[in-house]
């Protein structure tokens, strides 16, 4: 998911959750919170506190949130980004919610004969850049459980598609061959290699600056009468804000069971 792509995401999210949608334009969405989602998201305790107390029905707020960045001083409203606060806070919000769902192509067909089903792990996640500059990306992968075969971006592959919480009529589901345990092990290990060999020139920039800052820090250190405690402070500092450092955040699984075309399709 990229930047351009947080806006759907937001909508997805609301509507999902029954918020009504007050307006909607490009980089721009209102949104008129339920009340579990003002609890969730407005920190205003008190005022439900004091509303329920009363036995009376609060009113719960609208937000705009701003997606494109060149509308920020075109419109009121939050700025939402990766790394943003509200999104974090969005985030932690579904995996609260719970760790993995289960769903099945809705591939119903008159047809007597079974459709098989092949089981996919999706697995979403976010990859926190920190160094020379700060950044998230987040990332989605499928992993067949049959055979290991993965696809990245899978999240956008399968968005338009129809599924269902329950296995259709003439459908069945084929046994998962690699383990749950097994398959988030294969994702981690090829997500790092990616990371590895795409991030060279973050790593080594921020490495350069965190070198500079310390010999800088070293050369004041000599003719500064300041406590140790405080030289020490400074080098927790300069470690935490620039040595570069990639982090892998999960935030949810799934488990997608697809039949045979959409397979060689997300394979393909």
């Amino acid at each position: 998911m990229k930047q351009a792509d947080i806006q759907s995401f937001l909508i997805d999210f609301f509507t999902s959750r029954q918020a009504s949608i007050v307006e909607k334009s490009d980089g721009i969405l209102t949104v008129k919170l339920t009340e579990q989602l003002d609890e969730q998201l407005m920190n205003r305790p008190f005022y439900w506190q004091y509303v329920k107390k009363l036995g009376k029905v609060g009113e719960t707020m609208s937000v705009t949130f701003i997606t494109d960045e060149e509308k920020r001083d075109q419109q009121k409203g939050e700025w939402i980004h990766f790394g943003s606060p509200r999104l974090d806070q969005i985030f932690h919000i579904i995996q609260r919610e719970g760790a993995y769902t289960v769903l099945y192509e809705d591939c119903q067909s008159n047809s007597t004969t079974k459709t098989p089903l092949h089981p996919w792990l999706i697995c979403n996640i976010r990859v926190k850049y920190r160094g020379f500059l700060s950044k998230d990306e987040l990332v989605s992968v499928g992993i067949r459980l049959i055979d290991g075969t993965m696809r990245f971006q899978m999240m956008d592959e399968i968005e338009h598609k129809n599924f269902a919480s329950s296995v259709p009529n003439f459908c069945f589901t084929l046994p998962t061959i690699i383990s749950t345990e097994r398959a988030v092990e294969r994702v981690t290990e090829e997500l790092q290699q990616r990371i590895k060999q795409k991030s060279t020139h973050f790593v080594n920039k921020s490495h350069r600056l965190y070198e500079r800052e310390m010999n800088m820090l070293k050369k004041l250190i000599i003719d500064d009468e300041k406590d140790d405690a405080e030289h020490q402070r400074a080098k927790v500092q300069i470690f935490e804000r620039l040595y570069p450092q990639v982090d892998l955040e999960w935030i949810n699984l799934g488990y997608f069971y697809v039949s045979e075309q959409m397979s060689k399709e997300l394979i393909s």
